[in-house]
């Protein structure tokens, strides 16, 4: 009997002296997901897309860009005059040649799912190409001749 009025007493001196524990905060919305950069069909026309992401915030008034310019007028910048090394400059081109290889890669699985999924279309694209190529190489045949004739 006197142990447990030890263990009450215990207990209810550690809630005086303790704070109660605070409410559970709540939980901020869900963010937005960026559309697909590819979407099709009627879900694609449900919202307007939003590139890059979802930007919050102000934008810069005229006065306040034009104050910020004038402030950075003189500044030379910190890396003005230094120069790549050689193993960033082979970094930069071995990126840049993948990115441009990974968009051809997808250009081309593109027109391979269009030309399966969509026939009537792709036939209308290749048209339009095909018009394209033909109307860039006249202006080249009248460029060479003028430039024949002058």
């Amino acid at each position: 009997e006197i142990g447990d009025v030890a263990v009450m007493f215990a207990c209810l001196s550690l809630s005086l002296i303790r704070p109660p524990l605070a409410p559970p905060r709540a939980q901020p919305p869900p963010r937005a997901q960026p559309p697909r950069a590819m979407a099709r069909g009627p879900e694609a026309l449900a919202e307007p897309p939003r590139f890059p992401l979802d930007r919050t915030g102000r934008a810069h008034t005229e006065e306040s860009r034009a104050k910020i310019s004038a402030a950075n007028k003189g500044n030379v910048p910190w890396n003005r005059g230094r120069k790549h090394s050689e193993e960033t400059r082979r970094k930069i081109a071995e990126a840049t040649r993948n990115a441009m290889l990974a968009r051809k890669e997808r250009q081309a699985a593109e027109r391979e799912r269009m030309r399966l999924e969509e026939p009537e279309q792709y036939a209308e694209m290749l048209a339009n190409e095909t018009a394209q190529r033909k109307a860039t190489a006249e202006r080249a045949l009248e460029r060479k001749r003028a430039a024949a004739a002058a």
